[in-house]
């Protein structure tokens, strides 16, 4: 039988930190990965984010280049659709809700969206671009 003050080791002692094949590791684990997973993962979302917001940028018009598009007939039923005025803005988008139109090398042409800020004129020149939207066949939805 071994006596235990006799110095002898019975092989279930530890061995010292320092060596060892950890010796040049860290003790961390899988757990001091988790910062760069969080980060990978923020990069993706506000890449994601600024992709959808150039997808659906709104291109801002003048008030008199609308005006003046109307009576060239650039705007016209095939190209306006839910056309809206508001106090403050004109918002229109060149095709239906989930139609888009096929290009010549077959491509889908996405939605293009207007806004025209009016911000500030009168009722009057209000409710000219109204009659002359109507008088292209544009029916503004209320």
């Amino acid at each position: 039988m071994p006596n235990p003050e006799s110095g002898h080791s019975s092989g279930n002692e530890s061995k010292p930190s320092g060596t060892g094949p950890n010796k040049g590791r860290s003790e961390k684990g899988p757990a001091s990965h988790v910062i760069w997973y969080v980060l990978i993962v923020a990069a993706l979302a506000l890449l994601a984010q600024m992709w959808f917001t150039n997808r659906n940028a709104t291109i801002e018009i003048s008030e008199g280049e609308f005006e003046k598009g109307l009576i060239e007939k650039k705007y016209t039923p095939e190209n306006v659709h839910k056309l809206t005025m508001g106090r403050e803005y004109i918002t229109f988008q060149s095709q239906p809700e989930g139609v888009e139109k096929v290009a010549g090398d077959q491509k889908a042409e996405p939605v293009k969206r207007y806004s025209v800020p009016i911000v500030g004129i009168s009722d009057n020149d209000r409710d000219r671009i109204k009659e002359l939207a109507k008088a292209n066949g544009i029916t503004p939805v209320p």
